[in-house]
């Protein structure tokens, strides 16, 4: 096996200018899609943003009727309503109450 001188070839101004502008060209439609991609992004999540603050607003509703349930539930007025008519409890005669000390 001999040995063959290698041959470089030069390219010449055109070719390189060729070269140049699939570069440039690549590099435009890189970036063009980098921006179309980001753009789809940022709209996708501030949907999701709109769709996790009118949930947010419907529970932070719901919570306020909750804790207002609750305060009337919790009430004195209305256990002793329930214990007295649903239960039919009264308030104990005094024979009936034992201290313990």
């Amino acid at each position: 096996m001999s040995k063959r001188p290698r041959v470089q070839s030069k390219r010449s101004g055109a070719g390189k200018a060729v070269l140049l502008s699939l570069t440039a060209a690549a590099l435009l439609l890189a970036s063009s899609l980098f921006h179309v991609w980001s753009q789809l992004r940022v709209f996708k999540l501030g949907y999701q943003l709109s769709q996790a603050s009118a949930i947010h607003e419907g529970l932070s509703q719901e919570n306020a009727q909750l804790r207002l349930e609750v305060a009337t539930l919790k009430s004195p007025q209305r256990i002793e309503k329930v214990a007295r008519g649903t239960l039919g409890l009264n308030l104990p005669r005094p024979e009936q109450i034992i201290v313990i000390k």
